[in-house]
């Protein structure tokens, strides 16, 4: 399979080639699917993560936006409009820069931190 990155979450299909068949089993029916298992649950979280993030600066930039708008000449109200549109481009950089250093360690140590299911089995003692 393909190795696709989208902020941070690798391609997950949607059902088994064969179809939907029901539920499936909730714990794992071979070795390697507990790998797999945390894998996807990790994959899963940080795409949420990276997508609440995301709608999140959109809202505050929306508020800010909105609040500088409505200042009205008032500089108090002005100033605490353009902290808030600063404080939510500061987050959004964090987001991005935290990505991109995850994928540059990844890089670097060779490891590929959003396929942790491999990195679990390959570890030995």
């Amino acid at each position: 399979m393909p190795n696709y990155n989208f902020l941070a979450q690798r391609e997950v299909p949607i059902a088994p080639s064969g179809g939907l068949h029901g539920p499936g089993p909730t714990v794992p029916t071979n070795e390697g699917a507990l790998g797999e298992s945390a894998a996807h649950l990790i994959s899963v979280v940080i795409g949420l993560f990276t997508l609440v993030a995301g709608l999140w600066f959109l809202v505050q930039l929306i508020l800010g936006g909105y609040a500088y708008m409505s200042a009205g000449g008032n500089k108090e109200k002005a100033q605490t409009a353009s902290q808030k549109i600063t404080h939510a481009l500061t987050g959004l950089v964090i987001i991005v820069l935290a990505i991109f250093v995850v994928n540059l360690l990844g890089y670097i140590l060779n490891i590929d931190f959003l396929n942790i299911g491999e990195a679990i089995q390959n570890l030995t003692f």
